[in-house]
């Protein structure tokens, strides 16, 4: 199965995966946050610092950065499907390039929301963790601006529905702890995968 951790920066999706490749059979490949990791590549402190330093032309990086991880997202799937976790999917990336085209007062091509259905098509099951159940995390990486992360966490709310994702394909984390949210995720990763064929 290909299950996709969705929610803002510093709601604990990358510990989630994390806690979760701990069980056995559950040791899948991760497609990792590709915002961060490409601007840790890049030199930058934070993906956010990327789209600041450049106000005049932020529409167009901020285009790019989500065209090209969703194509690395479609690739990464032809690479590892049948099985994989994705941290920071397509309602999320969708929340972002929108968040940001709204503050350039720009909207979002058309190209794009076709590429974002057609990736999210592929995914069997989402997880999705709310902000303001964890503080977020302070290291070099992520915004700790919880303004920030409650306005794109808004934001991915109307892309699950935008992308029209089924309620049986979505799980909303209500536990608090690490070690419930594991269990939780677990309990409803057992009910998701589909039956054998005998």
């Amino acid at each position: 199965m290909l299950i996709s951790l969705i929610g803002s920066h510093g709601t604990g999706k990358t510990t989630l995966i994390n806690q979760l490749r701990r069980h056995p059979g559950n040791d899948w490949p991760v497609f990792t946050d590709y915002y961060r990791s490409t601007a840790k590549s890049l030199g930058y402190s934070r993906p956010r610092d990327i789209l600041l330093e450049d106000s005049p032309n932020r529409d167009n990086t901020i285009t790019a950065m989500t065209s090209a991880a969703l194509g690395a997202m479609q690739q990464w799937f032809s690479l590892y499907a049948p099985d994989g976790y994705i941290d920071l999917g397509p309602p999320a990336l969708l929340a972002y390039q929108r968040y940001w085209m709204a503050v350039c007062k720009k909207t979002v091509s058309p190209y794009l929301l076709h590429l974002c259905r057609k990736v999210s098509d592929q995914i069997d099951g989402y997880v999705y963790l709310p902000s303001n159940h964890f503080p977020i995390e302070k290291d070099t990486m992520r915004s700790a601006d919880p303004i920030f992360q409650q306005d794109v966490d808004q934001w991915i709310k109307r892309c699950i529905q935008e992308l029209e994702i089924p309620d049986s394909r979505l799980l909303s984390v209500k536990s608090e702890t690490p070690e419930a949210r594991v269990g939780e995720v677990q309990d409803w990763l057992t009910g998701l995968a589909p039956t054998p064929v005998a």
